[in-house]
């Protein structure tokens, strides 16, 4: 997945309300620190939408609430949006067990890229977070 190919990808993000789109945090000086994306589809499970994506967080910036606070920013949007549930995949076997401290539940096992992939679903009628 080439630079290009990914600044194409994110440039049709750019909603505020409607799928799909990206939501940058940035630090003092505006630059780019982490993301989330909420879209209708992460490339697997075609009935299941919408789906939470393309979380990062710079590593300098790490385990300072920021990928939570991302996180729960997507989940509020879903919310708005009329959505009760959201899904996510993620091919690290570390993240499940953080993911699940915020109410994640995994769902199953599937392959996304030929990679095997951890496919789960939160219910968003209790986590809504309204943000401004």
């Amino acid at each position: 997945y080439s630079l290009e190919k990914r600044i194409e990808s994110f440039t049709q993000h750019c909603h505020r309300d409607q799928i799909p789109l990206t939501i940058l945090a940035l630090d003092d000086q505006g630059q780019p620190i982490g993301m989330s994306s909420l879209r209708a589809n992460d490339g697997i499970r075609d009935d299941l939408t919408p789906w939470l994506g393309s979380v990062y967080v710079a590593p300098a910036y790490r385990s300072q609430g920021l990928g939570q606070a991302l996180v729960e920013h997507v989940q509020s949007i879903a919310g708005n949006l009329g959505y009760k549930k959201i899904y996510l995949l993620t091919y690290e076997e570390s993240l499940p067990n953080w993911y699940q401290t915020f109410g994640w539940q995994e769902i199953g096992k599937d392959s996304s890229h030929g990679n095997a992939v951890t496919v789960m679903e939160l219910e968003l009628d209790r986590r809504t977070i309204n943000y401004k």
